[in-house]
Order: structure tokens, then C-alpha cells, then sequence
């Protein structure tokens, strides 16, 4: 018999193992050959709380609600152990259960059910060299693209431990690997990044908003058909904002120009069936938003929907109507309707769409122009 269980508030709750019965008898019964169940076992044996790792009993299965019906005895085996430390990295890293790292100058993994921590140096050093882990007191190229490689879902490392910040310079991890985190390494390895582990408070500002933009979706095809694809090609247009920024942005050098972006996107509407997004790429575009620059990275995650790209250094000032990137998308087999391909963008999501400039500015996306696919005859909407 396998057993599991644990003892809290005088009550044992685990996993239970049957002898007794034949495997027919189990079967029809509906349970495996273990079942989970909470049992309080004070009135049955206060002696199972003594200082034994294990006890053994029997319980005539007719007084027990759960089994109305059956009047055999069956052998009950409890482990009274406490469980392990750790099953896994978040019982180490995550003790508040939100899904973010408590504390982001420590790297930890939980080896053979024990945590393991290793004081990092800066939040932003994230693993070791050529993706190893853990982290190695260094801040960067190899923790940049260990971000990438956790975005793509390709990553060796835990991704709690990648999560080297939030988003446009903030210090608090936000319980994602993306963009962000990548220009964090990059701040890192040139001494601009401001959080560090050498003690007293991160400082905490938000996003300096230094322009804005909108995004057009635009399809290869307006028509397709069952077991067609369709590419969605999304450009970048900016609305200039006033032409003062603020003294804060002043202050951290912000300019109103793009360095990064992460896009998102989703699929609503149609009568039946899906469009599945396929692929997603960066075509080689003259009108593509890096085009000629020099230090471009990128990533892409389709099971997402998501992608990335941005430059090492430097950036861009002129965006009017610059291609980012292709989303192919096929219609499944029952498809029809019209289907709708937008950006995601709400800031209160959080792991979505980003425009990033330099020294973590943030150039706002105001809006939107989805792209609407007919399926299977149904009429799409008209080009804009």
C-alpha cells in the first residue's frame, strides 16, 4: 500500500490505501486503488496522534457515511511524518502563494525536497553563463537572453527565478519573464539599473508615459476558408502627445522613442470552430521597425500568442506605420464566422502588450484597429 498523509489540528488527511477486497469488488465501487478523504480518527484512536511515524487500524466500512452499504473491514495504513520542506521551487521562493518571488535577491530551487538559496548580487543577475543555473553573481548577456529563452518557454531555470523585475524599471518582481526582464539584465550590465541588493529600499516610480501609439492589425485576406491561413501583419502608428515632458522624465533621460515592444494578441467571435494561431514571425521588411539597426534580439512564445523584439542599444524615432510582426493563423476544419484579431492590451492584466523606450519610458498603446477574418463565406468587415 502507498500512503501519504499529514497531521494537522488532530485530524489526519492523506491518501488511503484498501486491502481486503478484490480488485472487482474496488472497481465497481468507483475507487482506485487509493482515494483521497479527510478522516477524523479522535473518537476511532487517540493513540494514532502519539509520537509513531505510522498507524495501522480497522474500520468496519458500514459506519462510514461515505460507504453506506458495505459491511467489510478494510486495513488502513497512515504516514503521521510531516511532508518534505519542498515539493517544488514556489514552496521555497513563494511562501505568500501569489505567484511572485518574496524575495528577489535570493535564488532558490528546491533540491531533493530541501530549498536551496544563493544570495545574488543585483535582482537582474538571473542564471549563470549559457543558460545555466543558478545565478553567478554577474549581470549580462547571458541573464538578457536566459529572459528570452524563459519568455519562449524554452528556459532551463525556474521561471520565479527569472523574474528579474517589473515592468518599465520597476524594482518588484511581477511574477512574469518578458521583455522587461530582459532590459533589466541590459540596464544591469551597463550600471543604469537602480535595483540592486546591496540593501535599503528599491526605489519605486512608475512608467513615464512619453508618447502614445496605436496599433493596426492588417490580414493578408479579408475571405478564407475552412483549413485556410490567414496572416494578421501588425503595424505601429504614434500620436504625439504634448511636446514637454514632465521633470521626472527629464530627470531619467526618457525620450519619446521606441527601444522594445512585446505584443499580444487574442481571437474573439465566430459561429463555431477556432482560428489557431500557427506561427508567428518578424519578415524582412524595409518598413520593419529595427530594419538596418544593428543589436536586435527577439522571441516568440505561440502557444501564447506572444512575441518580442527590441535592440540592445539604442532605438527608433520614426514610426509612422512601421511593421512589427506576422501572426499566421489557420481556420480549423468547422470554422465559420467572422473571427476578430486584436492586440491585449490592458494594463491590468499586466503580462501583455508593451511598448518600452529608452531608460524605461513607456509609450502608451491608446488604442487599436483589429483585424475581422470572414470563415467559411460569412462577410468580414470591410478594409479599413
Amino acid at each position: 500500500m502507498t500512503t501519504w498523509s499529514k497531521k494537522t489540528n488532530g485530524v489526519l488527511i492523506g491518501v488511503v490505501g484498501l486491502t481486503g477486497f478484490c480488485p472487482a469488488a474496488v472497481a465497481d465501487f468507483g475507487w482506485s486503488e487509493s482515494t483521497s478523504f479527510s478522516l477524523d480518527l479522535l473518537p476511532v484512536m487517540p493513540s494514532a496522534f502519539g509520537s509513531s511515524d505510522s498507524v495501522s487500524f480497522s474500520l468496519d466500512l458500514l459506519t462510514m457515511p461515505s460507504m453506506t452499504g458495505w459491511a467489510e473491514s478494510a486495513t488502513f495504513v497512515l504516514d503521521t511524518t510531516d511532508p518534505p520542506p519542498c515539493i517544488g521551487v514556489a514552496d521555497c521562493c513563494d511562501l505568500d502563494g501569489n505567484g511572485v518571488r518574496d524575495d528577489p535577491c535570493l535564488w532558490c530551487e528546491c533540491v531533493a525536497n530541501a530549498c536551496v538559496f544563493v544570495n545574488k548580487d543585483a535582482p537582474s543577475d538571473m542564471g549563470g553563463a549559457f543558460g545555466d543555473c543558478p545565478s553567478d553573481t554577474f549581470c549580462n548577456v547571458h541573464d538578457a537572453n536566459l529572459a528570452l529563452q524563459c519568455f519562449a518557454g524554452l528556459a532551463a531555470c525556474e521561471d520565479m527565478n527569472v523574474d528579474a523585475g517589473g515592468p518599465f524599471g520597476a524594482c518588484a518582481p511581477d511574477g512574469f519573464c518578458n521583455v522587461h526582464d530582459r532590459n533589466h539584465a541590459l540596464t544591469c550590465f551597463s550600471g543604469e539599473n537602480p535595483c540592486s541588493c546591496s540593501g535599503g529600499p528599491a526605489p519605486e516610480y512608475g512608467p513615464v508615459i512619453v508618447d502614445h501609439a496605436t496599433l493596426t492589425l492588417a490580414p493578408s485576406r479579408w475571405t478564407a476558408q475552412p483549413g485556410e491561413t490567414v496572416e494578421i501583419r501588425v503595424f505601429i502608428d504614434k500620436e504625439a502627445v504634448s511636446g514637454q515632458l514632465s521633470a521626472v522624465s527629464r530627470s531619467r533621460r526618457v525620450e519619446p522613442a521606441l527601444q522594445s515592444y512585446q505584443l499580444h494578441l487574442g481571437v474573439s467571435g465566430g459561429r463555431r470552430g477556432r482560428l489557431e494561431l500557427i506561427d508567428i514571425t518578424i519578415e524582412d521588411r524595409r518598413d520593419f521597425i529595427f530594419d538596418g539597426a544593428d543589436g536586435v534580439f527577439d522571441a516568440y512564445n505561440v502557444g501564447n500568442g506572444q512575441m518580442l523584439a527590441g535592440l540592445d542599444a539604442g532605438s527608433v524615432t520614426n514610426v509612422a506605420h512601421a511593421y512589427l510582426a506576422t501572426f499566421t493563423y489557420r481556420a480549423s476544419a468547422d470554422a465559420a464566422g467572422a473571427f476578430v484579431v486584436d492586440v491585449l492590451h490592458d494594463e491590468a492584466v499586466g503580462d501583455q502588450t508593451f511598448l518600452v523606450a529608452p531608460a524605461a519610458g513607456k509609450i502608451a498603446v491608446s488604442g487599436s484597429r483589429p483585424a475581422v477574418v470572414g470563415v467559411g463565406g460569412e462577410p468580414s468587415a470591410s478594409r479599413r
